[in-house]
């Protein structure tokens, strides 16, 4: 994870630099400023996301029998994403945080979480959830998936407890997530189903839908053992399909913000970073010239004598 995360920024922090002919300085300004990078898992209460963001994180969210929300604040889980610019020999510090929100019991107020996460985080995905057999408006989940959609961040559309209910309440939840990704204008890309396994992996520009089992299933009665499923997959997917040009607007924005004295300031760091080593080079070469012709000065003295 902190590698994918990695490759992205420095393919979009090169891209914004080139387009936008910042220097060095500028370049290392911008890396010091970034944020945080965060993934958002919403929907319905009792259906698995803290599980999700356990086998994603490795963390150890709650998770215990209750009709109730299980998650009743918003939890952060922080992954080290640091990394070492060979270039500038400088540390970035960063880390990929996954927000586990509440369950979603009044789908009215769902626009308040979302507007806690757009105020001041750099959010490149929300994983929307469902499980077979779980209650969600359709109406207030697609107006939600537009939402997002809008925002320009890669939006996960994942049937958790992939093995719960009957195989009619796992079509159920794959329709609707269907219905949504065309209705929000989502363009396929690939698709994958097997409905007997309960297995699906459909990819679009905008998002994915995918079914996941996060943690190892057992039916005592039938005899049956599930493994955790398509995590990684899931996880493989989504760096893959991030839209760079969402990252890019939040860098520019990064430094757009700057004032006028901070802008001027890494403008002429920027022109000496420049300058530096072609003086330097200049002064070593007369300080040679400058030896070399007094050393003949000298020999020249030398052989007089």
């Amino acid at each position: 994870m902190k590698n994918d995360i990695n490759k992205i920024e420095n393919e979009v922090v090169h891209t914004v630099a080139q387009e936008n002919s910042y220097n060095t300085v500028e370049v290392d300004y911008l890396k010091q400023e970034i944020q945080d990078y965060g993934f958002v898992v919403i929907g319905p209460p009792r259906i698995g996301k803290s599980l999700l963001l356990n086998a994603v994180t490795g963390a150890d969210l709650e998770n215990k029998a209750s009709i109730d929300s299980v998650t009743q604040d918003v939890t952060a889980v922080r992954r080290d994403a640091s990394f070492y610019d060979e270039k500038t020999k400088t540390t970035y510090k960063r880390a990929v945080v996954f927000y586990d929100t509440p369950g979603i019991e009044h789908w009215g107020k769902f626009e308040d979480q979302i507007e806690f996460f757009a105020a001041d985080k750099i959010i490149i995905s929300y994983m929307i959830c469902l499980a077979p057999g779980c209650f969600a408006e359709s109406a207030k989940l697609l107006q939600l998936a537009k939402i997002l959609s809008e925002q320009h961040v890669y939006v996960q559309l994942i049937i958790t407890d992939m093995y719960r209910g009957n195989r009619q309440q796992f079509t159920a939840v794959l329709d609707a997530f269907k219905d949504i990704a065309l209705k929000c204008l989502w363009n396929k890309k690939s698709e994958e189903i097997d409905l007997k396994e309960r297995d699906v992996k459909i990819t679009f520009d905008k998002g994915m839908i995918i079914s996941v089992n996060s943690m190892e299933f057992e039916h005592e009665a039938f005899d049956i053992v599930k493994e955790q499923k398509n995590i990684q997959e899931m996880i493989e997917i989504m760096f893959t399909s991030i839209d760079k040009n969402k990252i890019a607007g939040l860098f520019t924005a990064i430094m757009n913000n700057r004032n006028f004295f901070k802008k001027a300031w890494h403008k002429v760091q920027g022109i000496v970073t420049e300058v530096m080593p072609f003086v330097s080079k200049v002064v070593d070469q007369i300080m040679y010239t400058g030896l070399r012709i007094f050393k003949n000065f000298v020999d020249d003295l030398i052989e007089q004598k």
